[in-house]
């Protein structure tokens, strides 16, 4: 789990997920909204990932057209978990990626979105609404 350095808004990356593929139960909301509204969770990540919040509705399309009508989630899934493990120094592991987003891509974008709050942004969805 990342924790807060020393210096202002400072993180330490421990290299591994702050929470399990399967821990997406621990938070049930973010759970089912990931469920029903998965385009606007892809979305949040990718916009803070990115360091854009306002990027927000174009990676929602991004997710509705290439994801959901074209039919490559998953990849998707597998091209974000790449980009978080770069972020957050967490080392590389394409095989679990791709079991992760190919089996669980829902779960696998719980712990996406999770990681991404717990690293210095504590509400993720509050900066993309204003």
């Amino acid at each position: 789990m990342a924790e807060k350095g020393e210096g202002e808004g400072e993180y330490h990356h421990s290299h591994e997920f702050a929470h399990s593929l399967c821990s997406c139960t621990e938070d049930c909301s973010q759970c089912l909204f990931t469920m029903f509204c998965s385009c606007i969770t892809y979305g949040r990540t990718e916009a803070f990932l990115a360091g854009h919040p306002e990027d927000f509705i174009k990676w929602l399309a991004i997710w509705v057209i290439v994801g959901q009508v074209i039919g490559f989630a998953p990849c998707l899934g597998i091209w974000q978990r790449m980009k978080v493990r770069e972020k957050y120094e967490i080392p590389e592991d394409l095989v679990n990626d791709v079991l992760s987003a190919g089996c669980c891509l829902l779960c696998s974008m719980v712990q996406m979105q999770r990681q991404v709050g717990c690293n210095g942004c504590d509400e993720p969805q509050a900066a993309v609404m204003h």
